[in-house]
């Protein structure tokens, strides 16, 4: 756990905000799709990249380069399902809070 710590140490001491900020979009996709993950039920995303969220609302947004179900859900298909579910297990088993300081 302190090695964690201290990982997170160095890398929150270098995010500033004037600085740093070159793919900081890809980090935000890695919490929405963690957020999607968790909002909706596991048969209707199976592991998938799912990047729409739980409610109602948020079905039928098509987001980026994806591809859509038939319940209104979108999936992202350039990046293997691994590079989120491994962020989320991680996070998940070290109690961490999901956020960009964190992943």
């Amino acid at each position: 756990m302190q090695r964690i710590q201290k990982t997170i140490f160095v890398r929150t001491s270098n995010l500033k905000p004037y600085s740093n900020i070159n793919n900081i979009d890809a980090s935000y996709h890695v919490l929405l799709t963690i957020d999607a993950l968790k909002e909706n039920s596991i048969k209707d995303h199976l592991l998938l990249p799912i990047v729409s969220l739980g409610s109602v609302e948020d079905k039928y947004i098509s987001w980026g380069a994806t591809v859509s179900d038939k319940k209104g859900n979108y999936f992202y298909t350039s990046f293997p399902q691994l590079g989120f579910i491994v962020p989320y297990l991680n996070l998940k088993i070290y109690f961490l809070f999901f956020g960009h300081y964190t992943i």
